[in-house]
């Protein structure tokens, strides 16, 4: 069974909201949402709203605690679930300088030994289900109740720290509704926003690396690399790291 449908399966049993399914070794049916009397499928507005925020951070939170509790109690089922850390490595640093054309950016050649003990770090902290794949058209949203949600589509399932998830719905949102979820899925460990930082740069930089041409969301995080944010974040990174490694 692949992990997409394993996902299905024991998130509901958790229960955690998914969409209404029938699940096979090979196949995966689906609501339609088009014709559900009870759910209709998100647009680019419902990033503004606050309670769409609200529900997105309920939905988060549910997920997170059942990838904890799956994660610990069937270790097997998900071994093929990568960290997005994992994929950072010293290699990977200087493959995507030279891909992205940023060989003369120091900084990064510093950071290609500074990183493992960083992930190492990332690693040690308390780890749950990634959903790794936020965006309003993976969201279905109640007809009668804008903060009833259900994400949808688990293609990229990971494992890492919640922060992770956090940081990518917040890249998402907007206004209110990013404040809403914020202040909804409540914090995370102290630890994790610094640790996770330098490395969703460097993940992202990686990812943008094997597109053809340097996608736009990539711009500012060129210029992180150039500015010295980076840097500052991969600093603060190493400090953290040290005191969870001890």
């Amino acid at each position: 069974m692949s992990t997409e449908l394993l996902a299905y399966r024991l998130l509901a049993q958790e229960r955690v909201p998914v969409l209404t399914h029938t699940a096979g070794d090979r196949a995966l049916l689906l609501e339609d949402l088009a014709s559900s009397c009870d759910w209709r499928l998100a647009d680019e507005a419902d990033m503004t709203s606050e309670e769409t925020g609200r529900g997105i951070a309920a939905w988060y939170r549910r997920f997170h605690e059942a990838g904890r509790k799956l994660l610990l109690q069937q270790p097997a089922a998900w071994q093929g679930l990568q960290r997005e850390a994992d994929r950072v490595t010293p290699e990977s640093i200087h493959t995507l300088q030279i891909r992205l054309g940023l060989e003369d950016a120091r900084v990064l050649d510093w950071a290609a030994g500074q990183v493992d003990p960083v992930v190492r770090a990332i690693r040690r902290l308390p780890q749950t289900l990634n959903y790794n794949d936020f965006h309003w058209s993976n969201l279905a949203v109640n007809r009668t109740d804008c903060a009833s949600i259900i994400v949808f589509d688990y293609h990229l399932l990971g494992q890492g720290l919640p922060h992770s998830d956090c940081r990518n719905v917040m890249g998402c949102l907007q206004g209110n509704a990013r404040q809403a979820f914020a202040e909804a899925y409540g914090p995370v460990g102290p630890y994790e926003p610094v640790l996770d930082a330098p490395i969703a740069t460097l993940h992202a930089l990686l990812m943008a690396s094997e597109c053809p041409k340097l996608p736009r969301w990539a711009h500012p995080l060129v210029e992180a690399v150039r500015d010295g944010t980076f840097e500052r974040e991969l600093h603060a990174a190493i400090d953290v790291a040290e005191e969870v490694n001890r």
